[in-house]
């Protein structure tokens, strides 16, 4: 990648983060509009994750927030955005896709999610992790990229 494009860059998880996801989408939306295709936003919350880090401390929450990067990555398509949003707290924009793919990739996500065990070396514990899950599409339920963020973020 570029050093230009490291600005989007979580460097936590390598993946993209909540300045690409407010430059892309806008622009997105606009040439699904014009080539009359749909646009999903998925947004992911880890359930509990503060307490992990109370519990566990930081340096396990940030080895379970890069492995939940790459589940997202393994579960879904290269050219689908994967977004870390803010802490543990993840956004994926699928774009061309029915309602019917969009929902049997939302359920594989929190089953692989559901399923994920880490076993943390300093406390010897083995952490399991739950997901929430919301989703809104364009153009159905918002035509901004703002308030199609806050629908699926909301739909949580």
């Amino acid at each position: 990648m570029q050093d230009a494009n490291l600005i989007y860059i979580d460097e936590l998880t390598d993946l993209y983060n909540r300045r690409y996801l407010f430059t892309y989408l806008p622009k997105e939306l606009e040439l699904a509009e014009a080539q009359k295709y749909n646009v999903w936003v998925l947004m992911l919350d880890l359930d509990g994750f503060k307490m992990i880090n109370d519990t566990y401390g930081h340096l396990c929450g940030d080895e379970l927030l890069k492995d939940i990067a790459r589940i997202l990555k393994e579960n879904t398509k290269f050219e689908d955005k994967k977004i870390r949003y803010a802490g543990d707290e993840f956004t994926i924009i699928i774009s061309n896709a029915d309602s019917k793919n969009i929902l049997e990739i939302a359920k594989r996500l929190v089953e692989k999610v559901s399923a994920y065990r880490y076993n943390d070396s300093r406390s010897q514990a083995e952490i399991t992790l739950t997901v929430s899950l919301g989703i809104a599409a364009y153009p159905q339920d918002a035509t901004d990229a703002r308030k199609l963020v806050d629908l699926a973020d909301k739909a949580l």
